[in-house]
Parts: structure tokens; sequence; C-alpha cells
């Protein structure tokens, strides 16, 4: 048994917890597919990439896993959208730990326990930290409308019809960046004219069928016909909008339409002028946590005890051994050791060490304590 198991079971006979039951031959045994830790709750692989037999939109690519997104459909896409990704939370991004800390936000300081925390992956793709992501786009866009005064809001969409029956919905965002590069050097230029800077956020959203449209908030006031000639000139666009902002809240929370986020992977969901800074970190690990990279092929529990204890000198978190120890009792038979010498060897022993023991009928060992008189009695 290795030091950190020793130390588990020593600290599962303090809580009353027995750890017989959950170990196989008196030991830890990952073989025959007991992998130990929490690669058992959160695997790097999932077995099943894509669950297309119950959606008929995803059949292609379960036929062919290895085909390039570029080549699916808008529904192949949008499904993929709506999983989680696979290392998110998984041991590839490894986990942090949070040690004990007092809470002083309140009159009276709470005491926080140690933790042992995931990580997610922080991707737009990904169907766990996409909501999170959302939300923290609409607070950055909120503060960044008050801070940089962006008053105008103007929607460009893919040109129509003529272009959609020759064009995938992939080109058009390919398309689209190139426009709205154009609009951005002429926009420039404008504000310079006037002794501005161009300062906005371009949000790239997907349409009904895929086609992308842009979302721009900016700090200049841009005629709508001055748009329109930038279109017929240079290139064509479908739907031009121009509008005045005048509920930043409003306005964000129009941006929260989930399906508006499916678009190709690998394009930029969003993008801004230097002088705006948009912070999209859902999970920063603070300066008084550890973060520990963990290797594949070894003990999750193993990696997790070693590191806490050599850079805070104690056990990790009881709950997080709980839970390795509840993972391993899933993928074992659960047999009690026998133990190495019988009851009565060992009362033998004790009474030679001039321990008065005897062994009840229940089997228990019993020590026999003299009587005390007590002083006054």
């Amino acid at each position: 048994m290795s030091g950190s198991e020793r130390a588990l079971v020593n600290q599962f006979h303090k809580q009353g917890v027995s750890p017989a039951p959950l170990l196989k031959g008196g030991r830890f045994s990952p073989k025959n597919g007991g992998v130990v830790g929490l690669e058992n709750i959160h695997p790097i692989i999932q077995t099943k990439t894509f669950e297309g037999h119950k959606n008929p939109f995803c059949y292609p690519v379960t036929q062919n896993s290895t085909m390039d997104p570029v080549d699916w459909s808008f529904d192949q896409l949008s499904y993929f959208y709506q999983k989680v990704n696979t290392i998110c939370m998984s041991n590839a991004l490894g986990v942090v730990y949070n040690p004990a800390t007092y809470d002083n936000r309140s009159k009276k300081s709470t005491y926080r326990g140690p933790k042992i925390n995931q990580i997610l992956c922080g991707k737009f793709h990904c169907g766990r930290c996409r909501p999170l992501l959302k939300y923290r786009m609409k607070l950055e866009i909120e503060n960044a409308m008050v801070e940089h005064k962006l008053y105008t809001h103007f929607v460009i969409t893919t040109e129509g019809k003529k272009y959609r029956d020759k064009n995938d919905y992939v080109d058009s965002y390919f398309d689209m960046s190139k426009s709205f590069n154009i609009i951005r050097t002429i926009l420039s230029k404008y504000a310079k004219n006037q002794g501005k800077h161009f300062t906005y956020i371009c949000l790239v959203r997907s349409q009904e069928k895929g086609y992308c449209h842009l979302h721009v908030m900016t700090n200049l006031y841009i005629p709508k016909q001055m748009l329109k000639d930038i279109s017929k000139r240079y290139f064509n666009t479908g739907f031009i909008k121009v509008k005045a902002i005048r509920n930043r809240k409003r306005l964000s929370s129009y941006f929260m339409k989930d399906a508006e986020w499916y678009i190709p992977l690998g394009r930029r969901h969003y993008s801004c002028s230097r002088d705006i800074d948009i912070d999209m970190s859902i999970d920063d690990i603070p300066e008084d946590c550890m973060h520990i990279r963990l290797e594949p092929g070894v003990s999750v529990v193993d990696q997790v005890y070693d590191q806490v204890e050599l850079n805070y000198g104690y056990p990790p978190p009881f709950d997080f051994l709980l839970q390795h120890f509840t993972t391993v009792s899933r993928c074992v038979d659960h047999h009690i050791k026998k133990p190495v010498r019988s009851l009565s060897d060992m009362v033998d022993n004790l009474k030679k060490d001039g321990e008065h023991v005897y062994i009840d009928k229940n089997g228990i060992i019993v020590w026999v304590f003299d009587n005390v008189l007590l002083d006054g009695h």
C-alpha cells in the first residue's frame, strides 16, 4: 500500500468509515478497467463522439466521424454546438486545488474548506461553457457601451437568394469577414476626418439557415445610405439596418439567442477595436490556488495527493478522497481481506503483554479494567 493509500485509510477510520468493502484483496486494483480517479467520471475521450442514431441530422457524421467540420451541414453544426465538449472538465486540463480560506465578505467570517475543482474548457461550441460565456459577453458589452460611448448599432446580413444559391453557408463567413474589413477601413478614415477614432464591437452571428450576419456597435453616427453606398461599390450585402442604442440591457439581451452562436468552427465570435478590452475568462485560477497538471496512465488521487502534500504539507480534502474510493468501488469486486492472524492468537499475544482481554460471544476482543475506587466513595 502506497503512502497516499495508507493515509487515506487512516482518514477513513477517523471519519468512522470502513474502507474494507472498497478494497480488492486489501489493496487498490486499477486492473481490468478499474482505472483510479476522476477519469472514470469525466473521461478525456468519450466512447460515443456523436449520438447520431438519435438525431437524423447527424447521421452522415456518425458514418464518418473524421469528416471535416467545414463539410458539415448547418443542422450537423447546430447539433455539435449543443453537446458538451469532450475535453471540458477532463483530466487533460488538470484540476485546481483551492486551499481553506475564511470568507470575510459578510459581517461574520465564514470558513470555507479546501476543494478540488475541475476546469472548464471555455469554448463557445461547448454546451456546458457557452451559457457562461454568453452571460460574460453580455456584461462586457454593457460595460463597453458605457465606457466607450457606443451609441450606434447597425446590422449587415449576407446577400440574398442569388448568393445563397451559389454559395454554402460556410463561405458567407469568409465573405462577410472581407466585407467588414473594407467597412472598417472606410469608417476609420471617416472617423479620422471628424477628429475621432473608430471604436467598435463586431459580433459574428448566424441566421436561421446558418448564413452570416454582423452586429456592430460603434461610437460614430453612421448614415444608412453611407453603408449602402459602400456595399454597392465594393460588394453586395443583404439587409442593412442602423439604429441608435437607447437601451443597453435590452440590446445585450437580444444577443443571447443561442441559435445565433452556432457559427463554423474556427471562426471568431467577436472582434473589437484595440481600445476595447473584452475579458471572456470564465475559469480563472486565483493566485492562492494551485493548478495541478495530470499525467495520463497514473492514478489521479496519487498525483493530487503528492502535489498538495508537497506544497501545503497536508493531504487533499476528504471529500475528494471519498469520491476516489467511491469510484474504485464501482469497478472492483467487494471483498474483505481476511486477517493475517486469528483472534485467538491476537488475544494470546495481548495477554503475554499483561493486558486483561478476552473474546466475547460476538467474537469481539474485550478489555477488562479493574475497579478503581474514586475519592469520596
